[in-house]
């Protein structure tokens, strides 16, 4: 999985070991067999590769060619390129994802460089085409499409997504493993469906595709259980029984208890709401977010290729941050080649309805930044966040 995709940045240890690896002689066994490329075929972020890694998915709807500072070039190839050393290096070397996708990614920034571009100006080109876990846009998955890249994410409703278009390890994964419960009724769209079970405990709705924690499944499989062991006429029995002597206890009780009110004798168990922030992408296609450090307003530019948030000088300075005391020992790509930059906790980091404490960031040396960058060490502490459409919707953590 390429760009889009929430991963970690090579540095430059992977560049320094690339080299060393691809000596190895399986690998290069393996890099030497050209993979069949297939465009015919909705992949999340924007390519993947089949279980057996002799087929190379690039999204059908990424064009041939992209604009990449001011010029039409077929990025293809650094996508192709990426993904066939990542599963090489997972098949034959057995290193983990993590591991082989900074290679890949490595590999994928060389090519960038050779053609006159910077990673960044090569990953902002390809982002309007990156599909991420936009559902709508999602309807024809590869049926050997590797997961291994979207399991390492844990997002679940991406995998449920996978599985309802045909993908049949999914299908296999949530096989029916209820067959006592049968049919059940859906908290969430009131409907009776089937319900099956995943690994994690919970279950879903096959209709709807609704997440149910173990607490409700537990629920509807008593409910269910009464219904269908039980004597009918028992259970008619049993309920005017309790409704005779509910109604005959009420009559019992004193106005006192009676008059008072209902309110304060039944507290709320609802569940209060998680903070969300959303925000609409702009003309330019790109989602532009108003936030605030340490109670300084700061622009945002969404970059999901950033492993951390970026900012300038400037905001830093604004939000109380000691220059002085920066080191600037971390390389950073920008769109006018790589610069150093500062590690640094902000204390405070709030977007929308969503504060986050102690935040890791970057402050970028260069004064060429322009607008800072709302990266992953942020993204990764929601609870969820997503882009639907033309909004980016993000939910913090209760």
């Amino acid at each position: 999985m390429s760009a889009g995709h929430a991963h970690i940045r090579p540095n430059e240890k992977h560049a320094a070991h690339l080299a060393r690896l691809m000596a190895n002689a399986n690998l290069k066994a393996l890099m030497a067999a050209h993979p069949r490329v297939d465009r015919s075929y909705d992949l999340p972020f924007l390519s993947g590769y089949s279980n057996n890694g002799r087929t190379i998915y690039v999204d059908r709807h990424f064009p041939q060619t992209v604009r990449v500072a001011d010029r039409e070039l077929d990025v293809t190839p650094f996508l192709i390129a990426h993904e066939h050393l990542e599963k090489s290096i997972m098949d034959c070397i057995d290193h983990d994802y993590e591991t082989a996708h900074a290679f890949a990614t490595t590999l994928e920034y060389e090519g960038v460089r050779a053609a006159g571009l910077t990673p960044l100006q090569y990953e902002q080109a390809i982002k309007p085409y990156v599909k991420g876990n936009d559902f709508e846009k999602l309807q024809r998955i590869p049926p050997d499409l590797d997961l291994t890249p979207y399991q390492r994410d844990s997002d679940e409703d991406l995998l449920l997504h996978l599985r309802r278009f045909g993908h049949p390890a999914e299908a296999e994964r949530w096989a029916g493993t209820m067959e006592d419960a049968k049919i059940l009724l859906c908290f969430n769209c009131g409907m009776k469906n089937r319900v099956l079970s995943g690994k994690s405990g919970n279950s879903k709705c096959d209709r709807c595709g609704s997440i149910l924690p173990k607490q409700q499944t537990a629920i509807l499989e008593g409910s269910l259980w009464v219904w269908t062991h039980l004597d009918p006429s028992r259970i008619f029995t049993t309920l005017f029984f309790i409704a005779f002597f509910l109604v005959g206890g009420y009559a019992l009780i004193p106005r006192y208890f009676v008059d008072r009110p209902t309110a304060a004798l039944a507290p709320s168990h609802s569940r209060a709401a998680p903070p969300m922030a959303e925000i609409a992408r702009d003309h330019s296609g790109s989602f532009s977010v108003a936030g605030y450090i340490n109670g300084v307003r700061v622009k945002f530019m969404l970059d999901t290729g950033a492993s951390s948030v970026v900012i300038t000088k400037e905001v830093a300075k604004s939000a109380g941050i000691p220059l002085e005391a920066l080191s600037y020992t971390v390389s950073v790509d920008t769109a006018n080649g790589r610069a150093s930059a500062a590690a640094v906790k902000l204390d405070r980091l709030t977007i929308g309805e969503i504060t986050e404490h102690s935040v890791a960031a970057l402050v970028a040396q260069t004064d060429h930044l322009g607008t800072s960058l709302l990266g992953m060490s942020f993204l990764n502490r929601l609870g969820s966040w997503e882009v639907r459409g033309d909004r980016l919707i993000m939910r913090g953590r209760l």
